[in-house]
């Protein structure tokens, strides 16, 4: 909780000042998401075999869509 809200709030931080640097920092943590995510979009993974098969894999699979299957 306190990296969360590190740099957006303090000891004499009022009610109404504590929900704007919440929303500030709940916006600023989606908007880190949504960067990683398209960044993952554009990276092809790895290979790790000298098969053609991952070739195919390469082309048709990201990263991001490798790390929603695994939290599936």
């Amino acid at each position: 909780m306190n990296s969360f809200f590190d740099g957006y709030i303090h000891s004499n931080t009022t009610l109404k000042e504590l929900m704007e640097q919440y929303d500030n920092a709940l916006r600023k943590k989606v908007q880190k998401e949504d960067e990683a995510n398209a960044h993952s979009l554009n990276v092809q993974i790895q290979k790790v075999s000298p098969y053609k098969f991952e070739d195919q894999f390469q082309k048709a699979d990201t990263i991001a869509k490798c790390k929603n299957s695994k939290n599936k």
